[in-house]
């Protein structure tokens, strides 16, 4: 829709995500399907479309400024906020939340890797939880077992 309207993303941020607490046993499949679309199906839509749109874009000013005496250049950037959850392994009653930050940590390196000669720039960020949110205060982080290793 952005792309009919004359807009174009240079720079795409994808921070939407929900997470469920409680044990993998009693989580309903409806929030599990909710977390997996959210966290997981729509973050890997939306890089594949813009993505695709920020590839095209650069390509097309490439070959319209093919000339020596323009040293001229357009990137892009995705950045994609995941959690430290997805970093670290043990996280209590957050197991799903962890798994589908991984994900998104996994398809960032990836997309970096394979989006770098096109100038399109991938960045993952892991920010941890404050004690201000909802999240923090009721998930029993300090629990997981990254916070006991000897």
């Amino acid at each position: 829709a952005t792309k009919e309207m004359g807009l174009y993303v240079d720079v795409l941020v994808l921070n939407a995500g929900v997470g469920s607490r409680g044990s993998h046993f009693t989580m309903g499949t409806d929030a599990i399907r909710h977390m997996i679309h959210l966290n997981i199906e729509s973050a890997t839509i939306l890089v594949s479309l813009y993505g695709n749109d920020m590839k095209n874009r650069i390509e097309n000013f490439q070959n319209s400024n093919n000339t020596a005496s323009t040293s001229k250049k357009i990137g892009a950037r995705i950045l994609i906020v995941s959690s430290i959850l997805g970093a670290v392994p043990g996280a209590p009653t957050a197991s799903m939340y962890a798994a589908s930050k991984a994900y998104l940590r996994s398809l960032a390196w990836g997309l970096a890797a394979e989006f770098q000669d096109l100038g399109i720039g991938v960045t993952c960020v892991l920010p941890g939880a404050t004690s201000s949110t909802k999240f923090a205060t009721s998930s029993n982080i300090e629990n997981a077992s990254v916070w006991h290793f000897p």
